[in-house]
């Protein structure tokens, strides 16, 4: 209910994707840091689809790729962060077992 001398709230609607779009997920999310350089590449995402079926071989494309210029810097950043502090890993994934966070902080416990 509106405080009195206030009009109606205006009903909820669905929001469409150009406003979505209008703020970066890390600004939503308040995030430290978003690093971005340490995610699959758009081709390994696309080629992978989360098919459990696949994930040992998404594994091994994606610590290659984390192995690559820029994804490894981004990958120490992330294990200078985890040496003095929790680090949280977001994934929008359903299985996290089968995700790239998954992939990640397993690489991370590995070298921290």
């Amino acid at each position: 209910m509106e405080p009195p001398g206030h009009p109606p709230a205006a009903p909820p609607r669905p929001v469409t994707a150009n406003e979505r779009s209008i703020v970066p997920p890390q600004a939503a999310a308040l995030l430290d840091e978003w690093a971005k350089d340490a995610a699959p590449s758009a081709e390994l995402r696309t080629w992978y689809r989360h098919d459990p079926a696949k994930f040992d071989e998404f594994r091994r494309r994606y610590t290659a790729e984390l192995a690559q210029p820029g994804a490894r810097e981004a990958v120490a950043r992330l294990r200078v962060l985890a040496a003095d502090r929790p680090v949280t890993l977001l994934t929008a994934t359903k299985d996290l077992n089968l995700s790239q966070a998954a992939v990640l902080a397993g690489l991370l416990r590995e070298t921290t």
